[in-house]
């Protein structure tokens, strides 16, 4: 049905329950915040500064930078997004009493550096557990909404958002360290349910959702460029979980609304695209660029055409996503910084100098490492990222990968990489085609994630897993929710062996990854040893404070 010819909104979303019963949402909540802080705690929270010490360094030196009003460093990853809220987390800190500085100045001025660098380092692991709890309430939230009028629905969304917490290896590696992922897995994921709810939502809901998905993917750039390897898979998610409720009636705004935010797209994404425009690197012929937004466009339109019953509609969606990617673009106004907008603008190039093709040119004499790739003068991007495809990826690095993650169970996250696929496969040969195709694109999205990963950069990194275990826990919830409504035929024993059978699994992974893997800081964060004195490189004000620890004072000497 054209959506101009009801006038019926729809019924309440599978997000309305979620106010109700907030004592029983806040027990959870709470149970989630000491899950995600376990790790961090049972190592210590005020551990070694320099105990697994990779990221931390330079992004406090970033953050404190920030506070202080001057120009951040320009790294080829980027971190900005990541960066701006553990400097406004150290503010607080601050104003609290809890750290003695929160800018450069404070701590160059500070009687006792190493002190005052100790309380923003665990600062800044207590911000890591923070954003931990709230990717784990994100899942959380995100089951609970897909449980939709089934009963036992905040257990099922409990036990799947504790497994993400500590039943597999992202979410706790990340959590006792300062990385950017994390923070642009949030933002990944809450993009995500934003475009996932959006076919259910009102018209008016909908666009809102659009817009927040939008800024969360700017930010999520800002924070991690590799995060477009994830991002390139959401605009089909509307498409994917919104194939069943096309031909859902939808009451339309008046046509000034929609000419509204049409309106408001074009004044503000117009300066956003001028400036990206002139970020282009020299020598870029802004094709791949353009080949994203073609492909984001043709979505849209897609989904307007067959959700909304007009191209149009999908246009109007788009010119929301367009005003949330472009607000976020005003995050640079807290520090501005050239670097930021031509990361964004820029990350094919920049990703592949660290890749298996591009790794040569950037090792070449002159090109400097991270300052090489700082350079605009980037050329040859798409012939070294198909140099890198066409020369596939060493088989050793999958065979590290297996041996490494697998032997000795440590490793049982994996169990849900066969489990999920395989019972989507059967709920496909059962004919339950809206759960078999959902948890199939996230499965698939799982699976070509750490792909490119491979092809792209030679390597899949284990910190990196955190991209790929969000999905395979929320496509586990569709196929559940999936078991749970064909279970309502079964007897009631049937039933409550089937329950337990799910319950005894999740509990095994979670006791096998705790025993083998959370419970040895090494094994759950495998850095490499002293990688801060490869980032300190990048703080030159406080360079020299990391002497001894490196073995390059003089005393050493």
């Amino acid at each position: 049905m054209h959506p101009e010819t009801n006038q019926h909104p729809h019924p309440k979303t599978a997000f309305a329950g979620i106010p109700q019963g907030a004592w029983g949402h806040t027990i959870t909540l709470g149970i989630l915040l000491a899950l995600s802080a376990f790790p961090s705690l049972y190592h210590g929270i005020g551990r070694d500064v320099m105990a697994n010490s990779d990221m931390d360094l330079l992004s406090v030196y970033e953050a404190l930078l920030i506070n202080a009003g001057q120009p951040i460093v320009p790294v080829a990853l980027n971190g900005y997004g990541y960066f701006l809220p553990l400097a406004a987390w150290f503010q607080v800190f601050d104003w609290l009493g809890l750290v003695p500085v929160h800018d450069m100045p404070g701590l160059l001025a500070s009687a006792d550096f190493g002190t005052a660098y100790a309380a923003l380092i665990k600062a800044g692991r207590w911000f890591s557990v923070f954003q931990a709890w709230i990717l784990a309430g994100l899942m959380y939230v995100g089951v609970y909404a897909l449980f939709e009028n089934q009963g036992g629905r905040r257990w099922a969304a409990l036990l799947l958002s504790g497994l993400f917490a500590i039943g597999g290896g992202g979410l706790a590696a990340q959590s006792v360290m300062l990385r950017p992922e994390l923070m642009a897995t949030v933002l990944i994921f809450a993009a995500a349910l934003a475009l996932i709810a959006a076919p259910k939502a009102t018209y008016n809901m909908g666009l809102w959702l659009l817009g927040l998905s939008g800024a969360c993917i700017h930010v999520a750039l800002m924070a991690k460029i590799q995060s477009v390897i994830v991002i390139m898979f959401l605009p089909l998610l509307p498409l994917v979980f919104g194939w069943w409720d096309r031909h859902r009636p939808t009451l339309v705004p008046p046509p000034r609304h929609r000419i509204a935010v049409l309106a408001a797209a074009v004044v503000l994404g117009l300066p956003v695209a001028i400036v990206f425009a002139q970020s282009l690197a020299s020598g870029s012929s802004g094709l791949y660029q353009a080949l994203i937004g073609t492909f984001v466009i043709a979505c849209a339109l897609v989904y307007g055409l067959l959700n909304l019953g007009g191209a149009g509609h999908g246009v109007v969606g788009l010119g929301a996503v367009v005003i949330g990617f472009s607000l976020a673009y005003g995050l640079v106004l807290f520090n501005s910084n050239w670097w930021v907008t031509y990361s964004v603008v820029n990350f094919l190039e920049l990703m592949s100098t660290y890749s298996p093709g591009g790794a040569v040119a950037a090792a070449a004499p002159g090109a400097g490492g991270l300052e090489g790739a700082a350079s605009p003068h980037l050329s040859g991007t798409i012939n070294k990222v198909a140099h890198s495809l066409i020369g596939g990826f060493s088989i050793t690095e999958i065979t590290r990968f297996l041996t490494e993650r697998l032997r000795n169970i440590d490793y049982p996250f994996a169990v849900f990489y066969l489990l999920v696929p395989a019972a989507t496969v059967i709920l496909a040969k059962l004919k339950k085609w809206e759960a078999a195709v959902k948890s199939g694109y996230l499965c698939l999205m799982a699976g070509l994630i750490v792909a490119v990963f491979w092809l792209g950069r030679g390597f899949f990194n284990f910190l990196y897993s955190v991209y790929v275990e969000v999905w395979v826990a929320l496509a586990a919830a569709i196929v559940l929710r999936a078991l749970a409504s064909m279970a309502t035929a079964w007897t009631l024993t049937a039933r409550r062996l089937g329950l337990l059978a799910i319950a005894g699994l999740i509990a095994a992974v979670v006791t096998l990854n705790v025993s083998f893997r959370l419970t040895d800081l090494s094994a759950a964060n495998p850095t490499t040893p002293k990688s801060a004195c490869f980032f300190r490189g990048l703080t030159p004000m406080i360079y020299d404070k990391f002497d001894a620890y490196c073995g390059t004072d003089k005393a050493a000497k």
